[in-house]
């Protein structure tokens, strides 16, 4: 037992003296020796610590290839893929002491949160720092590296409100927080030149001030007052601010399409088809709230009434209720699918329209499509990134970053085509032929009821990525010569 701790122990000595000596190849070599001391044999810590060792290497290797070298970020970069991958790996290990939450995991999830931010999924790297900040509230590094990241976010956003109220929260946080003993020299020199920037933004005046909001009213009825509460706790609404805001002036889902040089269709067809995605986002989102707070499992629903079902004796759950989180399932996966419909008519990719899939419009014969890679639009990126959670069966030559991706894929396909249970405890092929059903993908429902809410996070995700790069794009037109005619379009409601 001791030995493998040594051995561990020397390994990271030996990554971080690897990396110092700008050796690429040592750090290789030192990536298959930790997969040699996992083979003799580690525990739960032990392992979430080799992983944590070998997500270093990956991301070591990462910098030393790919920074500086190239004016256009490589979305094939392979060591951040591992990196990524491992540290996740790390923080998935179960049943890990108190020592290895309060040290390795604090760690690998704010390197989790800096690789996704590196790579234009701001909003799961927010939520990873978050992580990590509920291990260590006062950790400096999660706390200024999340600042860093909100910067590149706030100066995405089309509303300009949006961006200064995002950059004050960032000025005041920095301020606060590049005073702590934990920031590497380095990165407090960057966290620094952050602060510069935001003032020669922002007058002295207005940094000044607290961000403060006006009380609004989340509804006449109690039933809605908890659920407008509980999307805004949440950060479920579409608007970029509820990713750091709580306030009930944030409570609305005002996320749109910023303003668009339309040359060569008649109609406002985007904003019709965005208004189509923030609806049946709007939508599934309340579908999941329905299950999980307004529909007791113990009360039947009054369309459930009368009706006959055979006990099959494996507790399987069947219900209103339970159909409500399988719809809101089904239409959060199509919304990414229907994301990649809207990229390929925006972007211009030329793939037919019967062959979109949000896994795979990145691709052109099985490479990263050129044109999606010399447009370095960052939100754009974001949306690759997430792809990259998902599976695609015709796409198994790449590599997903989500150790779930293939079952949420399979869950997928066995809701919309096949045959699919939802259990109270899932059986097991040992429980016997009569509680066993080998047709069916039995899934527990506490895991369907986490792999919903996870979707419901990756949709929001998606429509705001979607957004902000559209309005990258639409920047790099504002210099464009010849005559524009406005269209003005008021709002639905």
């Amino acid at each position: 037992m001791k030995l493998i701790r040594d051995k561990i122990k020397n390994l990271g000595n030996s990554i971080d003296n690897a990396f110092d000596n700008r050796n690429t190849e040592l750090l290789r070599k030192l990536i298959d020796d930790a997969s040699l001391i996992v083979n003799e044999g580690t525990n739960t810590d032990e392992q979430a610590i080799v992983d944590y060792f070998i997500g270093n290497a990956w991301s070591d290797l990462d910098v030393l290839n790919n920074y500086g070298k190239k004016t256009v970020w490589s979305y094939e970069r392979i060591e951040h893929i591992n990196a990524i991958k491992y540290f996740r790996k790390c923080v998935s290990n179960i049943n890990v002491s108190e020592e290895i939450k309060a040290g390795i995991f604090l760690q690998a999830y704010t390197n989790i949160g800096n690789m996704f931010s590196e790579s234009g999924r701001i909003i799961y790297a927010i939520e990873s720092w978050e992580k990590a900040l509920s291990i260590e509230p006062s950790f400096g590094m999660a706390r200024c590296n999340l600042c860093h990241g909100l910067i590149y976010y706030a100066n995405n956003l089309y509303d300009s409100n949006h961006k200064a109220l995002m950059l004050r929260h960032c000025h005041n946080e920095l301020l606060l927080f590049l005073k702590q003993d934990d920031i590497h020299e380095k990165a407090r020199i960057a966290f620094e030149t952050d602060l510069s920037r935001i003032r020669r933004v922002l007058n002295v005046d207005f940094l000044k001030k607290q961000n403060s909001f006006r009380e609004y009213s989340l509804g006449r009825s109690q039933k809605e007052r908890n659920y407008r509460k509980w999307v805004l706790t949440n950060s479920l609404y579409l608007n970029p601010l509820n990713d750091i805001f709580f306030d009930t002036a944030i409570a609305h889902d005002v996320l749109q399409l910023p303003n668009m040089r339309v040359r060569d269709y008649k109609a406002p067809v985007f904003h019709g088809f965005f208004n189509q995605l923030k609806q049946e986002y709007i939508t599934a989102r309340y579908l999941y709230y329905q299950y999980k707070e307004e529909l007791p499992e113990s009360v039947i629903h009054y369309s459930d009434k009368d009706r006959k079902l055979v006990n099959t004796l494996d507790y399987p759950q069947y219900g209103f209720r339970y159909e409500q989180l399988k719809n809101a399932f089904k239409t959060l996966y199509s919304i990414l699918d229907k994301v990649g419909y809207f990229i390929n008519e925006y972007f211009e990719l030329g793939i037919d329209r019967d062959r979109v899939y949000f896994r795979s419009i990145w691709y052109k014969d099985r490479q990263i499509n050129p044109k999606i890679e010399s447009l370095n639009n960052n939100p754009l990126r974001g949306l690759y990134f997430l792809s990259k959670d998902f599976y695609a069966k015709d796409m198994e030559y790449l590599e997903s970053v989500e150790p779930d991706a293939k079952d949420i894929a399979d869950l997928r396909n066995s809701i919309e085509h096949k045959y699919f249970k939802i259990h109270w405890i899932k059986p097991k092929e040992s429980d016997g032929e009569l509680r066993f059903d080998n047709l069916a993908y039995s899934i527990d429902e506490s895991d369907f009821e986490k792999k919903v809410y996870r979707l419901l996070r990756c949709a929001r995700e998606a429509l705001i990525y979607l957004s902000l790069s559209i309005h990258v794009e639409e920047k790099k037109n504002v210099k464009d010569d010849g005559i524009v005619m406005p269209l003005q379009l008021f709002d639905y409601d």
